[in-house]
């Protein structure tokens, strides 16, 4: 049975007023559902009492009020005519729901510094709105203040994503690239497109001057490449003449967070509609053999952080220590002397004000540093900020196989440096791994077996903190697994 089946005849009142003064259509179904509950709640759930209080609270309100009853009058109703049908125990607890849901309003009031609760800051706990305040919603430069709700969040986010939809339309987009370059002049710094004012789930698309930059850059590109038909500012008179319909994929999008079904990764919360604009979380970064590419790394890294990202980078390429520096007739302090560079980077810069960085350090196996490298992290407190993996090649395993030593080459020309024993080696590594936690494996070849665009991009040699699929943790009988997986990859 529908809540509206039982709605007496000629029933008078279409709409509610909610607390924060807005008029709302009644629903009767609400009123169903929050009995319900409270029935469940104290093991009391009975459908026919539920239909008979749910149809005596529509009959008193038909009866009391000939003007769109408050929110707060319905529910005083609901509870009186709980005691009129004896159900005590389920007026108790559809009390203490209310009283409990009046708390958590007033705390997400005070944490938002708002006087009302929109649709989407409803459906979120308490805790939920206390971490998106302390970490995603835009803040005040000056006073520190909040200035959006969970609500402008995810608009703000649903209206950077719906961008590229508006620019590949087929009515303003040419794939075949025969184009002329147009035009990425835009008069307008914001624009709102569509949406309901009367409800919280239905909002307009709201593009702010860096939603705007970040449409002019994909416009430029695109007409680059002879792919636009029309000049940046037409296609924006376009979308406000509602001639480029794509406010349903903004919904959809908006929809999807607000209803805690899929949430973007952290960057794409702090920077979509931001100066800073970064939406991905992690990056490798490349590091030569030279103070110039190392200092620069270092530079990437920085930047990386302050706009909420992670590294991972490949050290192999830096010459071993003790290894001569000719422009300075010095020698070189290796690899893990310069991972301590990034490692206490990332504790000065904080990624956006709001958590620290993480980082990946790789060594290949064949590196004269390697031991060094995988004791980087015995002594407690050091590289703090850092995952780090040994990544094996074919070679090792070969070796390891056959019980033939294994050579480590210097990466500045290649002459062998030292020898290790594979087996002895891996030993140790489990060893460390099982005390420390680090370091993990990689698998060089069977990373590479899998990768689609090693034709043209070269192998992967590097990967980034999110990425820990062939990276298990060694224990004292972890290797026996990874040697498993290092064969299973080969098959």
């Amino acid at each position: 049975m529908s809540p509206r089946d039982l709605l007496p005849q000629g029933f008078r009142i279409k709409t509610v007023i909610k607390r924060d003064g807005r008029e709302v259509e009644f629903d009767a179904g609400r009123i169903w559902r929050a009995i319900s509950k409270a029935m469940v709640e104290v093991g009391k759930y009975d459908e026919g009492k539920l239909r008979d209080v749910v149809e005596d609270v529509l009959i008193t309100l038909n009866e009391t009020f000939d003007r769109p009853p408050h929110v707060e009058e319905i529910q005083d109703i609901i509870e009186i005519t709980l005691m009129k049908h004896d159900l005590f125990e389920v007026a108790k607890a559809y009390i203490l729901y209310r009283k409990e849901r009046e708390r958590e309003r007033k705390e997400k009031m005070a944490i938002l510094g708002t006087e009302k609760i929109d649709k989407v800051t409803k459906k979120l706990s308490v805790n939920a709105v206390r971490l998106l305040a302390a970490r995603y919603l835009l803040k005040d430069y000056e006073t520190g203040k909040i200035v959006e709700t969970p609500k402008d969040l995810f608009v703000r986010v649903a209206s950077l994503v719906v961008i590229p939809d508006f620019l590949y339309d087929p009515k303003v987009y040419d794939p075949s690239g025969s184009q002329p370059p147009r035009s990425s002049e835009i008069d307008v710094e914001v624009m709102e497109v569509e949406g309901d004012p009367g409800d919280d789930l239905k909002p307009a698309i709201r593009w702010n001057k860096h939603h705007l930059e970040r449409m002019r850059d994909l416009f430029e590109r695109l007409s680059q490449k002879g792919h636009m038909k029309k000049d940046l500012k037409e296609i924006v008179e376009m979308i406000r003449k509602g001639e480029l319909d794509h406010y349903q994929d903004f919904l959809r999008y908006f929809q999807l967070m607000a209803d805690l079904q899929f949430m973007p990764n952290s960057p794409t919360l702090f920077n979509a509609g931001t100066s800073l604009g970064q939406l991905s979380a992690c990056f490798v970064l490349d590091i030569q053999d030279s103070l110039d590419s190392i200092m620069k790394a270092a530079w990437d890294a920085a930047k990386i952080f302050q706009s909420g990202g992670g590294i991972g980078i490949n050290y192999s390429n830096l010459r071993p220590e003790g290894d001569v520096v000719r422009s300075t007739n010095g020698v070189a302090s290796g690899p893990v002397s310069f991972m301590r560079i990034i490692d206490v980077m990332t504790d000065v810069v904080k990624q956006g004000g709001r958590r620290r960085g993480a980082n990946m350090g790789i060594l290949e196996v064949w590196h004269p540093d390697i031991r060094k490298f995988v004791e980087a992290k015995a002594t407690e407190g050091r590289l703090t900020n850092f995952n780090i993996s040994v990544m094996l090649d074919s070679e090792f395993w070969e070796k390891y196989e056959k019980g033939e030593k294994y050579p480590l080459r210097n990466p500045r020309d290649g002459k062998i440096w030292d020898e290790i024993d594979p087996r002895e080696f891996f030993e140790y590594l489990a060893e460390m791994a099982w005390k420390t936690g680090d370091p993990g494996v990689l698998f060089k070849d069977n990373i590479n077996r899998r990768n689609m665009m090693r034709e043209h991009l070269g192998e992967i040699r590097a990967t980034n903190p999110c990425v820990s699929g062939d990276t298990p943790v060694l224990t004292p009988l972890g290797w026996i697994r990874a040697e498993e997986l290092y064969r299973m990859g080969k098959m």
